[in-house]
Formats: structure tokens, C-alpha cells, sequence
């Protein structure tokens, strides 16, 4: 039995969407209707890809923006005391709220490295199918009587 991996993306605050791995890029015994699915679910693959790219860049801005903001604090508080760069560095680092969207910063890497695999498979998918369709085109034309010597 094929094992399944589950897939399950955020895109944003509101949507989910979850793939049964390899269903989505599995072929049917219907070329005809793996060859009209193929584009729409290359496109609809390839749109989500650049939601969670969007999404990816809007977290790690905010924690740019975090990180920023965080130091700048500990070192506020830490005026008139002796301290180093690396105690302000180390205390930046294991912030509670810096350490949640480095966290929230990852999951997005994966769900769009996910994403990015998905949409390559449908491009390989969609050179097997025409690789298919060539070789049936061939094997028809080898049983034409017009293409038999004789």
C-alpha cells in the first residue's frame, strides 16, 4: 500500500487547505481528463505558492521590525549598567515574542518549500503527459494502414 503524506497550508488568517500526498499529482486511467486538470491544478498550485511567498516575506519583515525593536529595548534598559553586545544579543535571541515568530517564520519557510515541490511535481507531470501522448500517438500511427510497408 502507497503511503500518503498529509499537507496542510495556511496562506492566510482565514484559509486552510489540506492535500492527501500523492493524490494530487496522481494520474487517473483518463489522460484526456489529466491533461485538462493539469493546468488548473499547475495554476492553482503556482497562485498559492506566491500567497505563502507573500506571507513568508510579511513575517520575516515583522520580525526584522521585531528584532529591531526588542534590542533597542534591552538596551534602553540596560543604560548605566556594564554590559556587552553579546548579553544584548543573547537576551534579544531568547525573547519570548521573538523566539514565537521565529517559529511562525519557519512554519511559513516550510509550507512555501512544501508549495514549491507540489507546483515542480506538476511540471513533471506535465512532461510525462506529453511524453504519454507522444508515445500513443506513435503506437496509433504504427497500426494505420496507410503507415504499414508493404
Amino acid at each position: 500500500m502507497e503511503e500518503s503524506i498529509l499537507v496542510t497550508f495556511h496562506p492566510d488568517e482565514k484559509s486552510t487547505y489540506t492535500y492527501r500526498i500523492p493524490d494530487v499529482v496522481q494520474m487517473t486511467d483518463s489522460m484526456s481528463k489529466d491533461l485538462s486538470e493539469q493546468s488548473v491544478k499547475f495554476l492553482w498550485f503556482d497562485s498559492l505558492c506566491s500567497r505563502l511567498t507573500a506571507k513568508r516575506d510579511h513575517i520575516s519583515n515583522h520580525l526584522k521590525h521585531l528584532l529591531a525593536n526588542t534590542e533597542l529595548s534591552y538596551r534602553r534598559a540596560s543604560e548605566g549598567e556594564k554590559t556587552t553586545e553579546a548579553k544584548i544579543k543573547a537576551q534579544v535571541d531568547s525573547d519570548p515574542e521573538v523566539l514565537k515568530v521565529k517559529g511562525f517564520l519557519q512554519d511559513a519557510e516550510a509550507e512555501l518549500n512544501m508549495c514549491y515541490s507540489i507546483r515542480n511535481a506538476f511540471i513533471q507531470r506535465k512532461d510525462m503527459l506529453v511524453t504519454l501522448g507522444a508515445n500513443l500517438r506513435a503506437e496509433l500511427n504504427s497500426f494505420n494502414p496507410d503507415n504499414i510497408k508493404g
